[in-house]
């Protein structure tokens, strides 16, 4: 059995050189190893590898300048997915406090949901349990208890997570379903199971930026999107592609997203991803837009 031993981080210089990693600068690089992870930098390495082996000349500095890509990368997509996750809490509460009232007692009712869905009353535990501890620790929370003895849904709804609030659109009835689903999808021929697993995808791709997890290149190994009109425009040949990685992402992200906001999305994606080839020289553009599950023409998904 292999066994792992603590190295020094003199001594990670010394074991990157002796698998082939050039090191061009020691100081820089003690410097960095003092502030990050090895482990996590080194997660990045996959692509610097072709027959088990370094490719020519593959810096430490190719690898962090990698681990740095994705680093912008994630804050990129967390500021498009917590616009997301506030279109979707705002249209939930909208419809539901318009259908059945705003307090714990109405939004607490199982009644005002799918009494026949099999996740109803662990939904709504969980839903339950966010909501006591929130009371300990949001001022807002406090407020509204202490001034009104109750909270309103549109208050408790800015501290719930991401994937309750997922969950609670699984979880309501259909015709209130539907109109969430009109009301923000871009896509008109959406259907309401779509866009659940839509929500289900960029849920996990924001608990990956949350988290902190490799990004770039995650695909989500649970979950497939169902395929749209925008899986045509390109030509994929796995029939998985589109439906759990960055280009599923980024075609759930454009069936909610404003459209100019969705077109500036993809701007800044495509100069952050040009940045990194012009600084990088070792990985082509091609190279990595096949790692990171994108098509070369993924601009085209532009507005």
């Amino acid at each position: 059995m292999k066994t792992k031993t603590y190295l020094t981080i003199n001594e990670l210089i010394s074991y990157m050189k002796s698998k082939g990693i050039v090191v061009n600068n020691e100081e820089r690089t003690k410097e960095i190893l003092k502030q990050q992870n090895y482990y996590v930098i080194m997660g990045y390495k996959d692509l610097f590898i072709k027959d088990n082996r370094y490719k020519n000349n593959v810096s430490f500095d190719n690898i962090y300048s990698l681990y740095k890509f994705d680093r912008e990368l994630k804050m990129l997509f967390l500021n498009t997915l917590l616009d997301i996750e506030n279109i979707i809490k705002n249209a939930i509460v909208n419809q539901f406090c318009s259908t059945y009232g705003f307090k714990e007692t109405n939004y607490l009712d199982k009644e005002n949901y799918n009494t026949t869905h099999t996740y109803l009353n662990k939904i709504m535990g969980i839903f339950k349990q966010q909501i006591e501890e929130k009371k300990k620790n949001n001022i807002a929370v406090e407020y509204y208890i202490n001034t009104y003895n109750f909270v309103p849904f549109w208050v408790i709804s800015k501290v719930l997570s991401f994937g309750l609030i997922k969950d609670l659109y699984n979880i309501m009835k259909k015709t209130d379903q539907r109109i969430i689903k009109d009301n923000i999808c871009n896509f008109k021929d959406t259907k309401i199971k779509h866009l659940y697993t839509q929500l289900q995808l960029m849920v996990h791709k924001r608990n990956n930026t949350a988290h902190d997890e490799i990004f770039f290149n995650d695909i989500d190994r649970k979950l497939l999107i169902h395929k749209t009109e925008e899986h045509k425009k390109f030509d994929l040949s796995n029939n998985r592609s589109g439906l759990n990685d960055t280009l599923g992402l980024l075609i759930c992200i454009k069936n909610i997203l404003p459209k100019n906001d969705f077109n500036k999305l993809i701007e800044n994606l495509a100069c952050l991803i040009e940045n990194y080839i012009n600084n990088n020289g070792i990985i082509t553009k091609e190279e990595l837009l096949n790692e990171m599950h994108l098509p070369l023409n993924y601009e085209i998904l532009k507005w």
